[in-house]
């Protein structure tokens, strides 16, 4: 019996082991390149806080790439000191950055949750009341892959056909259960941006960068849920900015 609860705890452990080990990896995810200063803005994907920092080692700033996914021992880190991280040919074992930021220290988005094609970020960066009773939401697309990653034509208008990105997205009140559809004008056409179907998607190791407007709930309601069509799962309790 002792031999078997002392294989069970080894299993335990392993299990336990490797869930870490997956959680360890892909912390973060780079959201700017700035050749000139070789730095990088990145996000941290679990809380959404930005931070930069500047790429001491040439050859790993080289290499690095837009929306590229990678690990760095983020809760170790302090301003102005030595990082290390996996993006690019960096080596994880030996510092390639200073921190030039805090975490949170460049700013913070509302949430970031995985796209339904492999290898793509969608990143909730602002949510506002704004006027004639609407709500706006900025969110953008950052695509990883070596492909373009391209959107369903919907909402078309006009003679040469321009489409949004909105049009099954909406916002959810939990507590009322309301669904705050895309706002619409008097033609009853989406208020969001559109693009000619060239347009229609986001190219290899580039950040989408859009918007909607949305019908908005009642003024006491200060946290919603933003449902984006196309994401794992929705993005819960995000704060309205007045």
């Amino acid at each position: 019996m002792r031999h078997a609860v002392l294989h069970l705890s080894w299993i335990t452990a392993l299990v336990l082991a490797s869930i870490a080990l997956a959680q360890s990896g892909g912390c973060c995810t780079i959201v700017g390149l700035e050749e000139k200063r070789q730095a990088i803005t990145a996000i941290e994907r679990a809380s959404g806080k930005l931070f930069r920092m500047t790429v001491t080692d040439p050859a790993a700033f080289k290499t690095a790439r837009m929306c590229e996914t990678f690990d760095a021992p983020l809760a170790e880190a302090k301003k102005d000191g030595p990082l290390a991280a996996d993006f690019g040919k960096a080596d994880p074992k030996k510092p390639c950055c200073t921190l030039a930021t805090e975490v949170g220290g460049a700013g913070r988005a509302l949430g970031v949750r995985k796209y339904e094609v492999e290898g793509v970020d969608v990143i909730l960066t602002e949510l506002k009341r704004t006027s004639g009773d609407t709500v706006t939401a900025r969110w953008q697309y950052c695509n990883s892959t070596s492909k373009p990653v391209k959107f369903k034509a919907e909402g078309c208008t006009g003679m040469g056909c321009t489409y949004t990105l909105a049009e099954e997205m909406y916002l959810l009140d939990g507590g009322s259960r309301t669904k705050h559809p895309v706002a619409r004008d008097t033609s009853n056409k989406a208020m969001a941006e559109r693009y000619p179907p060239t347009r229609l998607q986001v190219g290899p190791g580039q950040l989408l960068t859009t918007w909607a407007k949305f019908n908005a709930p009642p003024a006491a309601t200060d946290k919603i849920t933003v449902v984006i069509p196309g994401t794992t799962e929705p993005l819960e309790d995000v704060p309205i900015a007045p």
